[in-house]
C-alpha cells in the first residue's frame, strides 16, 4: 500500500503542450470503432493482483494482504487450466461488452497494479509457462525514476512483446479524486498513456484509478483522451456495457487459497453476495 503523494504541478509548457495532445487525439479517435447502444450484461472475473512474491520479514499487514507468494499464483494459474478457462484482455473485454464479442465459455482477465519488479521475475514467466496473458498496470514515472522495486523499461518492453497487456495507472499515482484539478489529470492519465506508447509503440486504451479513488471529473478526462474502459477496486464479476469505466474486480489476497480462488472465478458475483 503506497502512501498517497502530493501531485506534480506541470510547468506552464507541459501543460499546453499535454491539451494539444488531448485535442489531437480527440479528433483522431473521432473515426475510431465506438460503443453500440445495446445494453449488455456480462460476468466476466478480472482478477486484481499486486505483489506476485514472498513478502520479506517484518511487513506489515498491508503488504502481507497485497502478496501472492511464486507458488500459490502457480497454483492459480494451475486451477484455471485445469477447469478450461482461457485468459483474455481488457481489449477483448471491452469488444464483448460495447460491440457483443464472443468471448470464450470460461474466460478471465488476469490484472496486476503498479508494475512491481516481481511483475517481471515471478509473473511474467509463469504466465509464459501456462500459456496465459496478463494486463499489467504501471505508474510510469516510477519507472521513468529507476525506483527500486519496480520495473524497468526494458522489461516492460519484453513483456509486451511477449504478447502481455501493458496499460496505464497515472503517471505518479496521486489520488486523482482529491486536490487534482482539470490540466492535472490531464497531465496525469494523457502523461502516462503517452510515454507508455513511446516506451512500447502500444497506446494503451484502459486505465486503472489509483487507490481506486475517482469522480465524474477523472472518468470525463480519461475518456477524453481516448481510454475506452477503466477499472476500479470495487468487488465483483458482472460488468455492463453502460459502465465501462467502473468494472469491478476480484481482489485475490495473500490468503487466496485454491479453493477459495476456484469459488471466486467461478461462483462469486460480487461483494454483496459474497
Amino acid at each position: 500500500m503506497h502512501n498517497v503523494h502530493p501531485p506534480h504541478r506541470p510547468s506552464r509548457a507541459l501543460r499546453a503542450a499535454a491539451l494539444l495532445l488531448l485535442i489531437a487525439w480527440v479528433f483522431a479517435s473521432a473515426a475510431q470503432t465506438r460503443a453500440d447502444e445495446t445494453r449488455r450484461r456480462l460476468r466476466l472475473p478480472i482478477l486484481m493482483y499486486h505483489y506476485v512474491s514472498t513478502p520479506p520479514d517484518g511487513s506489515d499487514e498491508y503488504r502481507l494482504d497485497l502478496s501472492v507468494s511464486p507458488q500459490q499464483f502457480a497454483s492459480h494459474l494451475s486451477w484455471l487450466r485445469d477447469n478450461g478457462y482461457q485468459t483474455i484482455t481488457l481489449d477483448d473485454a471491452y469488444a464483448a461488452l460495447s460491440r457483443g464479442k464472443r468471448l470464450p465459455q470460461h474466460a478471465v482477465v488476469l490484472t496486476f497494479d503498479d508494475g512491481y519488479i516481481d511483475a517481471y521475475q515471478n509473473a511474467f514467466p509463469l504466465l509464459r509457462q501456462f500459456g496465459m496473458k496478463g494486463t499489467f498496470f504501471i505508474v510510469t514515472e516510477w519507472i521513468d525514476e529507476g525506483r527500486p522495486g519496480y520495473l524497468t523499461w526494458d522489461q516492460v518492453r519484453e513483456m509486451a512483446a511477449a504478447g502481455m497487456s501493458i496499460q496505464s495507472h497515472s503517471l505518479s499515482h496521486p489520488d486523482l479524486a482529491n486536490g487534482c484539478d482539470y490540466d492535472c489529470l490531464v497531465y496525469q492519465i494523457l502523461g502516462s498513456v503517452e510515454t507508455i506508447q513511446a516506451e512500447t509503440g502500444i497506446r494503451p486504451r484502459f486505465f486503472c484509478y489509483p487507490s481506486g479513488r475517482y469522480n465524474d471529473a477523472v472518468i470525463q478526462v480519461a475518456a477524453q483522451v481516448g481510454i475506452v474502459a477503466a477499472v476500479t477496486t470495487h468487488g465483483g464479476t458482472l460488468h455492463t456495457s453502460d459502465r465501462l469505466m467502473e468494472l469491478a474486480r476480484v481482489r485475490i489476497r495473500g490468503t487466496t487459497g485454491v479453493d477459495t480462488f476456484g469459488w471466486l472465478v467461478s461462483q462469486w458475483r460480487g461483494e454483496s453476495t459474497g
